[in-house]
């Protein structure tokens, strides 16, 4: 009897992104993140990008975690790791293509007639209990609330959490 391949399904990292750089990657103008190597990320993994109202030294500071808008998911292509070409160590360079990820992070598998030695169609993204974007719990898998308090539309405050 022949083995058959073993699927294994990617990790979805959702990461915080200030805003500057979150627009970029959503405009196609950016490819690539560094960050600090402490996930595992693998290639094929979904870096579900999350933009923030604050910057990350905003945050430092004391102010509040507010979510803007929809993420954007991407799928890791390529990793460099430090030490090398002056990244230091514990520190890495994820690349990804310009296209938003075809696995929805609401989706248990990217193989709905399970996994395949040939190439699958996309998968259309879908969502359990919200739009795909929308803030979910990472725990319970329920749909988050939107703050209406909040400043701007569509914002979530860590409060609301």
């Amino acid at each position: 009897m022949e083995d058959s391949p073993t699927y294994i399904a990617p990790t979805v990292h959702e990461l915080k992104s200030d805003a500057d750089l979150f627009d970029d990657v959503q405009a196609g103008r950016m490819t690539c993140q560094i960050r600090f190597d402490d996930r595992g990320y693998k290639v094929g993994d979904i870096l579900m990008l999350r933009k923030t109202r604050h910057t990350a030294a905003e945050m430092k500071e004391g102010a509040p975690l507010l979510y803007v808008g929809p993420a954007v998911a991407r799928t890791i292509s390529h990793i460099l790791r430090g030490p090398i070409y002056g990244l230091v160590e514990g520190w890495a360079i994820l690349s990804f293509d310009t296209r938003e990820s075809t696995l929805s992070p609401r989706a248990a598998s990217p193989f709905p007639e399970g996994p395949s030695t040939t190439s699958p169609a996309p998968v259309e993204p879908t969502s359990t209990g919200g739009p795909v974007g929308a803030a979910f719990d990472l725990e319970s898998d329920a749909p988050l609330p939107q703050c209406s308090e909040a400043p701007g539309n569509g914002e979530t405050c860590e409060s609301c959490q």
